[in-house]
């Protein structure tokens, strides 16, 4: 959910703390884009990604997500699906999705069925 080609500070951060946790837990990670309906994940995003992962030695499966830009709430339900649809243990989201809007709090609070970790 972030607009930035490069990925801003937040989302690294976001990254960082789910690759550190899924390599302390073993736990398989799932990375989630959710990108404006009709764009596609830029790929400079996904090998900044994948190769911060590797450096951690993890693998990941992703998923991408395409959501109205216009439609308040629909990335808050595109996350609650996807946590849902994969059994997430814990959603790891940088508060930064909440203050531009990508997502509204309360509706992840309703929509996720797990934990979430909001990093700043």
């Amino acid at each position: 959910m972030d607009s930035n080609p490069v990925l801003s500070s937040a989302s690294r951060t976001a990254l960082v703390t789910a690759a550190a946790l899924a390599t302390q837990n073993a736990s398989k990670l799932t990375v989630m884009f959710v990108d404006e309906a009709g764009q596609q994940i830029s790929e400079k995003r996904l090998q900044l990604v994948q190769g911060e992962l590797e450096r951690r030695g993890l693998q990941a499966s992703y998923v991408e997500e395409e959501v109205e830009a216009a439609s308040v709430g629909k990335g808050s339900v595109a996350v609650g699906e996807v946590a849902d649809n994969i059994e997430a243990d814990l959603v790891v989201l940088s508060t930064a999705a909440i203050h531009e809007k990508h997502v509204d709090g309360n509706l992840l609070a309703e929509f996720v069925p797990c934990p979430v970790l909001l990093l700043p």
